[in-house]
């Protein structure tokens, strides 16, 4: 016998039984303090081969990225920008058009 899995919750449900502090319990840093995007966007999301994004090209092209994906294209741009004697706290502009690759400059 098939389980039916259990429907989504409605969003008026979610919005009913929302707490701010159960949400900022699951961060990994403190917001008082600073935390990392990268880590609480993607990073805690890795090594679960859980998908990310989906992107269709301007040519009709369907991506799919992984959260690995992402943290592998984000530690690119770092390394090349580290490279580049980029540092700690400078500010770097990206100019890319709306594509995947963006989301590593982010």
């Amino acid at each position: 016998m098939t389980k039916t899995p259990a429907p989504p919750p409605r969003y008026t449900d979610a919005i009913a039984h929302f707490r701010i502090e159960d949400e900022i319990a699951k961060l990994q840093g403190d917001p008082a303090t600073g935390i990392n995007a990268c880590i609480e966007c993607c990073d805690r999301h890795t090594g679960q081969n859980r998908l990310a994004l989906r992107a269709i090209s301007a040519g009709g092209e369907l991506r799919e990225f992984t959260f690995d994906d992402l943290k592998d294209m984000s530690a690119r741009v770092g390394n090349v920008l580290k490279q580049a004697g980029v540092g700690r706290g400078d500010v770097v502009a990206g100019m890319l058009p709306r594509i995947p690759e963006l989301v590593a400059l982010i």
